[in-house]
């Protein structure tokens, strides 16, 4: 079934940065519980991610905090939009669609009963699949996953300090819907439904020339879509130390971290 057409990049700030692809990413990934406090890690993270959230944490951590080595991985599937779901209701009307063409195609050449009714099961089949195909346009879906061989976090409030690498992948999906597309579905179904309101012949010269082989015997072909998927995606392998002190101000204290990186 040659719907779709897929095209693929491998450009960070596409992927980061692309207008309306959504398809940003977690910034709790590697926390559970960052991720379920809905991505607060960089005031809530515990020592052993205060280098991926907060590098100043290292030097506020709560005073049970204790060295931490750690092995993380995490994977994250989002889709907002229930892409995949519209998109397995497009496939089942596809579906019908091909059934249509198949029995049309299968019928005696020629302006005949068979053919006049297959004509008929095409146009029903169409209609539903136009609006199933209209609602997938512009929705996109997004996963994500991390992984880190090992994390040594090091709190303290003098010197707290870490030593990490990671990697992670994101990658999004958009579909793309063209429309042209909503133009050539109601243009078919109208030129298969006029034959099989009238049978006459010339309804089915029209209905195979436009999308058949032309005269009055053809195998009518499923439909040529400019709508297509857009895959971007991008994989990120960093190491990194982070450092924290913790300074006494006159009415409050407060902790500075940073985290250089080597990408």
């Amino acid at each position: 079934m040659q719907m779709l057409n897929a095209r693929s990049s491998a450009v960070v700030l596409a992927l980061l940065c692309a207008p309306g692809a959504a398809l940003a990413t977690p910034f709790g990934l590697f926390d559970a519980r960052a991720m379920a406090m809905g991505g607060t890690g960089v005031s809530a993270g515990s020592t052993s991610s205060a280098p991926y959230f907060n590098p100043a944490l290292l030097s506020v951590a709560r005073r049970k905090s204790a060295t931490a080595l750690e092995i993380t991985a995490a994977a994250r599937a989002h889709d907002p939009q229930d892409l995949i779901d519209d998109a397995d209701r497009v496939e089942s009307a596809f579906n019908g669609v091909e059934d249509a063409l198949d029995a049309f195609n299968a019928a005696p050449a020629g302006a005949n009963p068979q053919t006049r009714a297959a004509a008929g099961q095409l146009a029903a089949a169409l209609g539903p699949f136009r609006s199933e195909f209209n609602t997938v346009s512009n929705k996109s879906l997004q996963a994500n996953a991390f992984a880190s061989p090992l994390t040594i976090s090091v709190p303290g409030k003098d010197l707290g300090w870490a030593l990490f690498g990671a990697a992670r992948a994101d990658a999004g999906a958009r579909f793309v819907g063209a429309s042209s597309d909503d133009a050539l579905l109601a243009s078919y179904q109208a030129a298969a439904q006029q034959y099989a309101n009238t049978g006459s012949p010339a309804d089915l010269a029209a209905l195979c020339a436009q999308f058949g082989g032309g005269g009055a015997s053809c195998d009518l072909e499923e439909p040529n879509f400019a709508s297509r998927i857009q895959v971007r995606g991008a994989v990120v392998r960093e190491v990194g130390l982070s450092l924290s002190r913790e300074f006494h101000g006159t009415s409050t204290n407060w902790a500075l971290g940073i985290t250089p990186k080597y990408f």
